[in-house]
């Protein structure tokens, strides 16, 4: 490499007050396209600012610490602030959209027909406290309470600090089947752990579900975690294409929150259930989950009843009608085959239960406002 070349590149900061390999490879990847020199710091328990001494042309990092809001400050670095702690610095933020999160998470159990709602604990970690808001208020909208454990903040400690015998006095009696949301995968794994150990079935008397769908954890244990796909790497190359911008265009109108939506949640052993206590409800939606190609009218036919006896069935047991869950499942089923497939409109047209590609279109055009198409282009950044 020549001496220009040398002073043309920027030489840019990745630093974490976590490790998420994902994250460092989204930003790797814009980190090539755009020939940066990327310095990858990971901050430690006596290091939590940024170092003293580090100068270079822009960073993306997590600004929760007073060290590191000041070394901004006073050095006039751009950065992007990957979380949402106060600082009062002017910075954009690139962050998982943590309220869709929450809502994704209480459909997730609502469609599988559990009406016992849990969260661990308030932490006042605000990514989580929005998770958990969005987690009641979606369930309220559906006409369901959410109760909060009262754990140990696992921030602070671990859970198995604690013996059974003081679990069993310090959790309420949870209410069988129960929906643990546990706002992330670590987090999740822990109370799978401590909850097998109790002598509780996962997921018949209580089923778990984590967020970010991180592989090391997800798949570690015997029972696998369900979990709700952040889109870790995908958050990586927004916030490093923001910096990108940041850099050359410093004095453009660039918004100060940008809010990376995720993917998908992925169903695994520790929800992998059906949870109605009403056996009508419970095996319609078994075949529903079973083939979202199915429309309400078959489905009745193939439960030996009447659509109307059907709809009763779920007026008074589920917070759905059969058509509007099975709308539900197959638009959900159509946006994962449009990202993580190389299937054709037509082929997934059939996949989905359309008899024709017209149909598919109007069908996703009138549930989200835009196209398959369009919602492709969105999801799948070009780098």
């Amino acid at each position: 490499m020549d001496s220009n070349t040398q002073v043309n590149t920027k030489k840019i900061l990745l630093a974490l007050d976590w490790y998420d390999n994902r994250v460092h490879q989204g930003v790797a990847k814009v980190a090539q396209k755009y020939g940066w020199d990327l310095f990858c710091l990971h901050k430690t328990q006596n290091q939590q600012g940024i170092p003293t001494c580090w100068r270079g042309d822009g960073a993306i990092t997590m600004i929760g610490h007073k060290e590191t809001s000041d070394f901004f400050k006073e050095h006039k670095i751009p950065v992007i602030d990957l979380g949402l702690e106060k600082h009062g610095l002017q910075v954009p933020r690139v962050v998982t959209n943590n309220e869709m999160i929450g809502k994704m998470a209480a459909n997730h159990f609502l469609e599988r027909g559990f009406t016992n709602f849990y969260v661990p604990f308030e932490c006042g970690l605000p990514m989580f406290e929005e998770r958990s808001k969005s987690f009641k208020n979606t369930l309220k909208k559906a006409g369901y309470e959410c109760q909060v454990l009262n754990s140990p903040n696992i921030y602070d400690e671990h859970l198995f600090n604690h013996s059974s015998d003081w679990w069993k006095k310090k959790l309420p009696q949870l209410q069988f089947p129960a929906a643990l949301f546990a706002f992330e995968d670590s987090w999740a794994a822990q109370w799978l752990a401590l909850l097998e150990s109790m002598a509780y079935k996962i997921p018949s008397e209580v089923a778990i579900l984590g967020a970010d769908n991180d592989p090391l954890i997800s798949t570690a244990s015997h029972i696998s975690l369900s979990s709700i796909d952040t889109d870790q790497h995908g958050l990586g190359v927004r916030a490093a294409e923001a910096l990108e911008v940041l850099i050359n265009q410093p004095q453009s109108a660039s918004p100060l929150l940008i809010q990376h939506e995720p993917l998908n949640t992925i169903t695994r052993a520790s929800t992998d259930i059906i949870a109605s206590s009403n056996p009508v409800v419970n095996r319609a939606l078994a075949i529903i989950y079973d083939d979202v190609t199915i429309n309400a009218s078959s489905l009745a036919q193939k439960m030996d009843m009447s659509v109307q006896g059907l709809q009763r069935s779920f007026r008074a047991h589920f917070h759905m009608s059969p058509g509007q869950i099975i709308r539900q499942l197959r638009l959900r089923r159509v946006k994962h085959l449009l990202i993580h497939s190389k299937m054709s409109s037509e082929e997934i047209s059939r996949q989905t239960g359309f008899y024709s590609i017209q149909a598919l279109h109007l069908f996703f055009k009138r549930e989200t406002g835009i196209t398959p198409g369009t919602y492709k282009r969105l999801k799948i950044p070009k780098i």
